[in-house]
């Protein structure tokens, strides 16, 4: 299986690989798995494939702030992607997006879904979303088709051709 060899340290479950499968060959996909059922996991499988394959050059995740820290920052460091959390204020988020890409710069960023609408403009400066994974986790976050965070998840969403929703 190809996915138990860009796997760092675990072997995927089936329903992981059956995911990353899925989401994949969709491009544009909905997890809607249990709790504690390797969504994670599921995501950075798919993002290590799609960065083999040459078809992406960054992958940008979207979640709560609760997370960010605790959950997406050490699987990806343990499965080899470095990240950068962009929660370090608007004026070094930026001096971290202007270097992606770069030899020195992140490919994986994680933000919450309350900066993406004050970084909109940031992200699409620096990073080409067309060739962005876009991951939204736990998006109940963005229920409401007014609210501000959701007009701004929505319209990250509009370029790339890879994206995925966690639930």
């Amino acid at each position: 299986c190809y996915y138990r060899i860009i796997c760092n340290y675990v072997t995927p479950y089936s329903q992981q690989v059956i995911g990353s499968d899925l989401s994949y060959g969709l491009q544009s996909s909905a997890i809607l798995y249990d709790m504690r059922t390797g969504k994670t996991l599921l995501s950075i499988l798919t993002a290590k494939r799609l960065f083999n394959d040459g078809l992406i050059d960054y992958v940008l995740i979207v979640c709560p702030k609760t997370i960010m820290h605790s959950v997406w920052e050490p699987n990806l460091i343990e499965q080899g992607l470095p990240c950068c959390v962009l929660d370090q204020g608007k004026l070094q988020d930026e001096m971290n997006l202007s270097n992606a890409g770069l030899e020195i710069g992140f490919r994986v960023f994680i933000i919450t879904y309350e900066s993406i609408d004050t970084r909109l403009q940031l992200l699409t400066k620096y990073l080409d979303l067309s060739r962005t994974y876009v991951i939204g986790d736990e998006t109940t976050q963005i229920k409401s088709h007014t609210a501000t965070r959701t007009k701004a998840f929505h319209a990250l969403t509009y370029l790339p051709t890879y994206k995925t929703i966690l639930t």
